[in-house]
């Protein structure tokens, strides 16, 4: 047995109960034996900018498993941000830190996987630390480093007994694994590891489970899940969705051959689940999370979304920028160049990340053929647009006229019909209504000129772009159908009411415009939010602060129309 003037390892947790956590055993293999890259050492390649988006080679989509055959919730999630940014993360060297939160939640969970496997009597404190104990002598030499990942480790996991009494909790299992259950009418294959399903009751010979799933981190109020959603709530709807298709498939021919296996007995002894909690081991407070066919059907709806998007990335091997508060944690930080043009650099609180001499992503060039054996994208956005401000000799080469495309109109709920878009969708609208902002407002602000279609295309994705980033500001996705691209629009549209085009402007004009109208639109977008959050409790009006504003303004016009 083990001994430092620290630490005790207790006589309860011999080395065989360690070896019963594969997870965190491999975790202090892998921390024990990896190679800490050098500074000169390639990181990130296989890839190369196609403007500011990543795009990657066959052997790197293959290798770094890019395309998944099975779809987790964390991918999922991943698919409403920045998807360059995530490509990179699964392209890094997957170096252990066990003072990072991830590896550090990994341990806990592994310790009370374990723990809730054992007697009632078992679940205690000295169980824990027996364990964390044993971790700790594994990972680390000296005694201060192992007592500083001690005290960490307690403070992200003591939480469990404040929120529950472990030894009242009737475990039906611990980590129960889901491959491939196809979900969703889209049937997304979804997969996942449910730390802890307990039993509720029995009915007709069935346990009712409620899937419990520990989480290390910060408590999420509920403003934080109103501004950036509930992505941990979706991770366990996506589960109870796994769980609701074995109960209504497991006696047809096809569930039984594939699940025929003795570790998938489990699938006929439960009932349907009724109940899932967020267990935040840090903060001793557990959250119930909504199972109602509402929030599972919303969250099936989002599923299959992020499944197109994880599909479409894979084939078109583009993956698009966001920028946002998050670049400064990125490992493409130091070379994106959609971050370069928002001057994000890299945090202070992000230690680690790559250098730009450790990432070997070229630009593709004109002709196709790019460095480091990447071939170039050819997708239906690949072709370079001209800005507005770039000067140029010649007209481009005319492009063939395309071939006649009739559009079918049906429901504005549906975006496509008929394997097109549906002209009468809420997408339609959309796209229209920019591209008719666009030529409207280059026609005002050059009035009897000619202008040209690349100037109303360039304006247009430029718009287009900047109702993206609102959007995924206030959602984290982006979509030309949902009802928050028709808010941003209007907030747009309202934005560029009070700031007129930079007629005759240089590059730097347009970019200085472009800069303000977007910070104006999240400026609105924010507001609008702040103004919800206020629900009925509105503060009293005081008019007075209107009487600093200048007079004539740019809005007299139509408030006197309107009054």
């Amino acid at each position: 047995m083990w001994r430092s003037n620290l630490l005790t390892i207790s006589p309860s947790l011999p080395s065989a109960h360690i070896a019963l956590m594969p997870g965190a055993s491999s975790l202090v293999t892998k921390y024990r034996t990896q190679r800490i890259p050098k500074s000169d050492d390639v990181l990130i390649s296989g890839a190369a900018w196609d403007g500011d988006a990543l795009v990657v080679s066959e052997d790197t989509l293959r290798e770094h498993k890019l395309r998944r055959r099975n779809f987790s919730a964390s991918v999922s999630n991943a698919m409403e941000g920045c998807h360059a940014s995530w490509a990179a993360g699964q392209m890094m060297p997957n170096l252990i830190d066990p003072f990072l939160a991830r590896d550090a939640g990994s341990f806990v969970h592994d310790i009370f996987e374990h723990m809730f496997t054992t007697a009632p009597e078992q679940r205690t404190k000295a169980t824990y630390r027996a364990a964390r104990d044993r971790f700790a002598a594994d990972l680390f030499d000296d005694d201060a480093t192992r007592q500083r990942w001690v005290d960490y480790l307690d403070t992200i996991a003591l939480g469990l007994w404040e929120l529950e009494d472990p030894a009242e909790v009737d475990v039906f299992a611990t980590e129960l694994s889901i491959f491939g259950l196809p979900i969703t009418d889209a049937a997304v294959p979804i997969v996942g590891f449910l730390d802890r399903v307990s039993i509720l009751g029995r009915e007709g010979g069935f346990v009712i489970p409620s899937i419990d799933d520990y989480k290390t981190g910060k408590w999420s109020s509920q403003q934080k899940l109103r501004r950036y959603g509930d992505h941990y709530g979706d991770q366990l709807r996506s589960y109870a969705l796994a769980l609701r298709t074995i109960v209504r498939h497991r006696d047809e021919a096809w569930f039984k051959e594939q699940y025929a296996k003795e570790r998938d007995r489990w699938m006929w002894e439960i009932a349907d689940p009724v109940q899932a909690n967020l267990l935040y081991t840090m903060v001793g407070r557990s959250r119930s999370v909504d199972l109602s066919p509402d929030a599972l059907e919303q969250t099936a709806a989002k599923l299959s979304e992020n499944w197109a998007t994880h599909n479409r990335l894979a084939d078109t091997r583009s993956y698009d920028t966001t920028t946002g508060p998050l670049c400064g944690w990125c490992p493409l930080v130091a070379v994106c160049p959609a971050a370069a043009a928002e001057g994000r650099v890299a945090s202070d609180r992000a230690p680690g990340l790559p250098s730009a001499r450790q990432i070997d992503l070229p630009l593709l060039s004109a002709c196709g053929i790019t460095r480091g054996g990447v071939p170039a994208h050819r997708g239906t956005e690949s072709e370079r647009k001209p800005t507005m401000t770039e000067q140029t000799t010649a007209e481009p080469q005319a492009k063939p006229a395309p071939p006649t495309r009739h559009l079918s109109e049906g429901k504005p709920w549906d975006e496509m019909l008929n394997d097109d878009l549906n002209i009468g969708s809420y997408a339609a609208q959309g796209a229209f209504a920019i591209l008719n902002r666009a030529t409207a407002a280059l026609k005002q602000a050059y009035p009897g000129q000619s202008i040209k279609k690349a100037q109303i295309e360039t304006l247009a994705v430029l718009l287009a772009k900047i109702v993206r980033a609102g959007e995924r500001h206030v959602t984290g996705r982006f979509s030309w159908q949902s009802s928050a691209n028709t808010r941003v629009r209007g907030l747009l549209f309202t934005v560029m009411e009070s700031t007129p085009l930079p007629v005759g402007g240089d590059a730097d004009g347009w970019r200085a415009w472009a800069k303000k109208v977007r910070k104006n639109v999240i400026v609105l977008i924010d507001e609008s939010l702040w103004l919800w959050d206020r629900g009925d409790t509105l503060p009293d009006t005081d008019f007075s602060v209107f009487e600093a504003l200048p007079q004539p303004g740019p809005f007299d016009t139509q408030l006197g129309n309107a009054a």
